[in-house]
């Protein structure tokens, strides 16, 4: 053969080789040990002689992976991944191969060793709820009400937090946060986000849970893992109208018998707020006087939040808890400039006044709580809980009012004073135990009683009072006692839950000036009932009923006026009453990602703030009131994947017809129904910028239009918040930065327009808001810590006076 052709054969040989070796694939799927996907495992391939890597990849989200164009021969594959022990093991290929399932299991001292820092799903959907992760996003720089704001399916409306247009209650670690909507609203704001490990969105709450729940928020802190000491110091700075300080530190220590954890924040606030509105008034059916008016706020407090928590392990199945918290806001002061100009019905000027007002307020809540639990073996367990809580409110107000002709010329003044204070008492004790079944199925069964005290006074300590206004006193009790059973079952394709709870309630409601005005007797049972079935591996079908009440606020029961102008004041209601809400849906999941929500929700006597002018006296008030009835029919669509490695994206919507039917007090008394179609959507984006992942970002987006806030509507508010997140020092130091309501959208007016009330104001507070914080870690600083907030269920009906 001459060399020619020699050297052709061999270059055929070699192609044909080359050829065959870049065809061959090795695959396979990455689960852990219950068969769950693990995503973005790390996948190796390993020259067997010098170990050098040859080819390298990570898995996808359903642990899929795949290694192309590779030589046939002899190769050390391993699958890694932070907590698990590592898997390697030897291959020769010489074709194609398709991999059994790679199987790894928890490295149970490395979790010891190690906080897992894996790249968790930011939302996911779990039994009966969705879990919106926190840790390791720039969101843990903020507040817990900023992040509630950023929740998706949560919306935020002046001092509320709703879900789905309805009543949400906040829990925190499984533990009713006992507060009304301002005081909530201002306890999440002292709150440190970087506490927060989960938010858990729970839309069909078991009987376990106390029947006026609704909706429930359940926000999940940091468990404890190893022994060792930790602590952190945070710094945060906010840039809105005014510069906003906060300052933390959080202390860990554990050992075999006991965990101790203390923390501490102050928040140095202030804020600024401006309003314009207007009120045309009427005379017999004919427009009359025309009243218009700008306001200027500004409140400025420091507060103080203190929480410890001990817990005794006092043997493998003993288990003792005590925690305490306390909220401590003193000097919290705020001035009030109003500026109304008055006009007749054909807009000629008649003149106008300015009032100047100040608030000074005191604010002091602790709560304690003791809780024993015995894990009586494997399948049982019993929990026995006491909680007490105490609240105290001091208020002092000054209102002085000039009176002003059509020329300018002081006609008239006014000064209002007034002394109000707020005591109230809570205490709770409760039994829980729970049964699991071999059948694959769990009892729950559970007592608790409930007794709240309440006593207020409002005194005008000036020789000026206002019209239909009196000094009061107020005492109010109630007492609540209620059994629980609830059942689950899994089989087959199949999930079944049912349950019920019955609260007896006894109410004593005394005013001064009222005479005893709120008595109530009462039982109402609850029943509530789940039934799923998996139709197919990505294919799931459910349908849910819920029956529940809703109980006036203590707050909400209290007389007392907070006068923003003489003519403008918001006060409390004595007379409102329970409601009793019934809701049913039918839920669709595909394939873990797409998740449909069809159903229809009924409250008769929804309690629910309205404001009213008065056009004989001339004045505008807002106050809680019983509705006739709200019922609404929505379709709520959620979905949330991760689009590549690096960035992941969740979106909420919610489509819905919302009717409302109340007593127009003000307007010959007839029912007024008010509906809208409305529209809510949430638009999440969570990116990777950087290899080493210590680089993060957020942009969020929301869009509201067509809703009823009480009487009043409110249409087309957007908001748009970004956020940074930087690791530096091996993770010991993180910054964070965020921009909330980027382009300052979110503040839109209300509107009263119906029969012969039609008045509207547009409230301007601060949204615009930098954030800027830094926190540092020492001591061990990878260890988890039993960090969790101490709040009970009585006390979030504790309030204080909600803003216009």
């Amino acid at each position: 053969m001459s060399h020619l052709k020699k050297i052709l054969l061999i270059l055929i040989l070699s192609v044909g080789y080359f050829s065959n070796a870049q065809e061959i694939r090795i695959s396979g799927r990455v689960i852990d040990q219950q068969e769950n996907p693990i995503y973005f495992a790390n996948i190796v391939l390993l020259n067997p002689n010098d170990s050098i890597l040859v080819q390298g990849t990570s898995t996808n989200e359903d642990g899929t992976f795949a290694l192309e164009s590779l030589h046939s021969g002899n190769y050390i594959l391993q699958a890694s991944y932070i907590g698990y022990i590592l898997y390697s093991t030897s291959l020769n290929i010489t074709t194609d191969t398709e991999l059994s399932d790679i199987v790894l299991k928890v490295d149970t001292q490395e979790l010891q060793a190690v906080e897992v820092t894996k790249d968790l799903p930011v939302l996911e959907k779990k039994a009966g709820k969705l879990v919106f992760h926190v840790a390791n996003t720039s969101l843990s720089s903020l507040s817990s009400y900023e992040i509630l704001q950023q929740t998706p399916g949560v919306l935020t409306m002046g001092d509320v937090i709703s879900i789905k247009n309805s009543k949400t209650t906040v829990y925190i670690n499984n533990r009713r946060v006992y507060l009304d909507d301002s005081e909530l609203k201002s306890f999440l704001q002292s709150y440190a986000g970087s506490n927060v490990s989960d938010i858990e969105i729970i839309l069909n709450p078991s009987s376990k849970y106390d029947a006026d729940s609704g909706y429930i928020i359940n926000i999940q802190t940091n468990k404890n893992v190893s022994v060792g000491y930790k602590g952190s110091l945070e710094g945060t700075y906010k840039q809105g109208v005014y510069s906003k300080y906060g300052l933390g530190t959080n202390h860990y220590y554990k050992s075999n018998f006991l965990d101790i954890y203390a923390g501490y924040n102050i928040n140095q606030q202030k804020w600024y707020k401006e309003d314009q509105g207007y009120i045309q008034f009427y005379q017999a059916q004919q427009l009359d006087d025309y009243w218009e008016w700008d306001m200027y706020k500004t409140s400025k407090y420091t507060s103080h939040h203190l929480n410890t928590i001990f817990d005794f392990t006092l043997d493998d199945s003993n288990f003792l808890s005590l925690s305490t918290n306390v909220s401590f806001q003193p000097n919290h002061h705020v001035d009030n400039q109003v500026q109304t100009r008055n006009y007749t019905s054909t807009r000629d000027y008649i003149g106008g006044n300015n009032a100047l007002g100040v608030l000074e307020n005191d604010n002091t809540n602790i709560a304690v709580n003791a809780t024993y639990t015995k894990e009586i073996n494997d399948r049982n367990s019993l929990s026995l809980q006491t909680n007490y809580v105490y609240y105290h409110d001091t208020s002092t107000q000054g209102l002085n009012t000039s009176f002003f002709d059509a020329n300018e010329e002081l006609s008239q003044e006014n000064f209002l004073e007034t002394d109000g204070d707020q005591q109230n008492t809570i205490f709770t004790a409760q039994g829980d135990y729970s049964m699991e079944m071999q059948t694959e199925s769990l009892l729950d069964f559970g007592v608790k009683f409930a007794r709240i005290s309440s006593k207020s006074e409002m005194l005008y300590i000036g020789s000026y009072v206002p019209i239909n206004a009196s000094d009061d006193h107020f005492k109010y009790q109630e007492n609540n006692l209620s059994l629980y059973v609830n059942y689950s079952k899994d089989w087959d394709t199949w999930s079944f839950q049912t349950g019920v709870r019955g609260e007896s309630t006894s109410i004593s409601g005394v005013s001064q000036a009222l005479g005893e005005i709120n008595g109530q007797d009462y039982f109402e049972l609850f029943p509530n009932i789940g039934l799923q079935h998996q139709l197919s591996e990505n294919h799931l079908l459910g349908i849910y009923y819920k029956r529940g009440i809703n109980r006036p606020r203590y707050q909400s029961l209290n007389p007392y006026r907070y006068y923003i102008n003489e003519y403008n004041f918001i006060s409390g209601n004595p007379n409102l009453t329970r409601s009793i809400e019934n809701r049913v849906g039918l839920e669709y999941t595909y394939s873990d990602n797409f998740i449909f929500d069809l159903y229809y929700q009924n409250i008769k006597g929804d309690l629910n703030r309205f404001s009213f002018q008065d056009n004989e006296n001339k004045f505008l008030y807002n106050a809680y009131f019983n509705a006739e009835e709200f019922y609404q029919y929505s379709l709520d669509f959620t979905y949330y994947s991760y689009i590549t490695k690096n960035w992941f994206v969740s979106l909420y919507s919610s489509a819905y017809y919302y009717n409302i039917g109340f007593e127009a007090i003000e307007s010959d008394p007839e029912v007024v129904n008010l509906d809208t179609f409305g529209f809510f959507g949430q638009l999440n984006n969570w990116v990777t910028l950087s290899k080493d992942r210590t680089w993060r970002a957020t942009v969020n987006l929301e869009y509201l239009t067509g809703f009823y806030f009480g009487n009043y509507y409110l249409n087309n508010r957007f908001k748009t918040s970004v956020g940074l997140r930087k690791l530096i020092w091996e993770g010991r130091g993180e910054f964070n930065m965020n921009l909330a309501d980027v382009f300052n959208s979110v503040n839109v007016p209300l509107k009263i327009d119906y029969l012969n009330q039609n008045n509207w104001y547009s409230a301007r507070p601060e949204t615009r808001v930098l954030t800027l914080s830094f926190k540092y870690k020492f001591g061990n600083y990878n260890l988890k810590d039993n960090q969790r907030d101490l709040e009970i269920k009585e006390q979030q009906r504790l309030e204080e006076e909600a803003e216009l």
